[in-house]
């Protein structure tokens, strides 16, 4: 879009060895605005529904090139595109039968396990033990009175550019996880540097300790480097909604190679933008002259898109997310769920991801 150059982020960036102060708000210009095509109908906030066909942002339109309302009929397709992994993640594990289709709706869920019923789920898989306290329970999962949280993640690979949409419900009650839609990856630059890493969007992450406080956090990291190591700058945004998140909402994320924007019931909330005047204001109480721009703020390698349910209520999780209380997911799971998710896109960024090596095939109907 012609007007990035001239917009800056509208968040407070913020990292563990600089401290920035926030830059002033910017007016959110109209072509930043989503419009959902005239068949769509997203009155509901507790029904299920179908997605838009097309979403027009300023004067182009973008169509679906991928699009997932996880019917029952379809679980099959589904568990071929995504991958549900199993494994020992922070104070706990991703277990894949904790990732699933019911009634139309993926579930991404975390819950508290005994250790026979999480070696049950992890089926012999040779994994290692999860970071040690969680939560101040330092028993093994052999024990026979242990208990442990699992969460659960759905991932799907090598996206690069375009609007991401998904319609999401978040049913979170017990504090020392959070309910995240984000995008990050593990792919070699072109200097062949792990810069997959280094890139990530977090569209949201609902963590907040009181969950009455209604707030999530929309985040964008980017890569530099300091002297002798390689580090990220975080620019991060607390979203305060005006309604439950355990109602269904859209979240959506516009990823251009100039720009990143956030969106939730369609409206622009957070501006993240690949202008080199920001950067160079931002950091310029750290020192600008001791660090070094290596790489573009906008991410330009394919990134993985994740729904998850991540545990960790230990170290400085506990900060995040709160202390982790097993007894309090004993009885009940909590439950990220997912309406449907629909990628669009428009001939220029489907020409700049090809560009990037990453083709997609023809628009759907």
């Amino acid at each position: 879009m012609n007007s990035a150059k001239k917009l800056i982020l509208i968040s407070a960036a913020c990292t563990a060895f600089i401290s920035c102060p926030p830059p002033p708000p910017v007016e959110l210009k109209a072509e930043y605005r989503l419009k959902p095509s005239a068949e769509y109908n997203n009155d509901s906030t507790t029904e299920l529904n179908t997605p838009p066909k097309t979403v027009t942002i300023g004067k182009e339109d973008y169509k679906a090139v991928y699009k997932f309302d996880f019917t029952d009929a379809e679980a099959d397709k589904f568990y071929a595109d995504f991958e549900r992994p199993t494994q020992t993640r922070r104070s706990s594990y991703w277990i894949t039968d904790m990732v699933y289709v019911k009634d139309n709706v993926l579930n991404v869920t975390t819950q508290a396990k005994t250790g026979s019923q999480i070696k049950e789920l992890i089926k012999g898989t040779d994994l290692p033990q999860p970071d040690a306290d969680r939560g101040g329970d330092a028993k093994k999962i052999g024990d026979s009175d242990y208990w442990g949280v699992t969460g659960a993640a759905l991932k799907k690979e090598g996206d690069l550019y375009g609007l991401y949409v998904a319609r999401i419900a978040m049913d979170r009650q017990a504090a020392g996880h959070w309910m995240a839609y984000w995008f990050y990856g593990q792919d070699k630059s072109k200097e062949g540097r792990d810069i997959g890493r280094d890139y990530e969007f977090d569209m949201l992450e609902y963590h907040q300790i009181n969950t009455s406080s209604g707030k999530v956090a929309a985040t964008t990291h980017w890569p530099i480097e300091l002297p002798g190591k390689s580090s990220r700058v975080s620019a991060t945004k607390d979203i305060e909604l005006s309604y439950s998140p355990a109602e269904y909402h859209t979240y959506a994320l516009l990823w251009t190679p100039n720009e990143v924007v956030y969106y939730i019931d369609w409206e622009p909330v957070s501006l993240f933008f690949a202008d080199e005047t920001y950067y160079d204001t931002a950091l310029s109480s750290a020192k600008i002259n001791n660090l070094k721009k290596t790489h573009k703020m906008i991410c330009d390698v394919p990134l993985q898109i994740h729904f998850s349910n991540e545990v960790g209520g230990t170290g400085w999780m506990v900060g995040w997310a709160g202390a982790l209380n097993v007894d309090q997911l004993k009885s009940r799971m909590d439950n990220m769920k997912v309406d449907w998710y629909v990628h669009y896109t428009t001939d220029e960024l489907k020409a700049a991801a090809s560009a990037g090596g990453v083709n997609y095939g023809a628009y759907l109907e």
